[in-house]
């Protein structure tokens, strides 16, 4: 299922520009075909870090552009 779904993660994270991100899928991508479970570990990990990351950069875009309308 990890392998099916990495793709679209990497996408979407290219579409963002997170790169980091995209940059964690590749390396996922590749552990997944080694059938190399502790980079595996490791990488869902960073790559968690990563999500996290952009989340609160989003939300910090949103709080901005809530405070723009909000003086407009």
């Amino acid at each position: 299922v990890l392998g099916k779904e990495a793709p679209s993660i990497k996408g979407g994270a290219g579409n963002l520009t997170a790169e980091p991100m995209a940059a964690a899928t590749r390396a996922l991508e590749a552990a997944i075909r080694d059938h190399d479970n502790r980079r595996i570990k490791a990488l869902l990990k960073k790559l968690s870090a990563e999500r996290d990351r952009l989340e609160e950069y989003v939300n910090q875009l949103r709080s901005c552009r809530k405070r723009e309308e909000d003086t407009a």
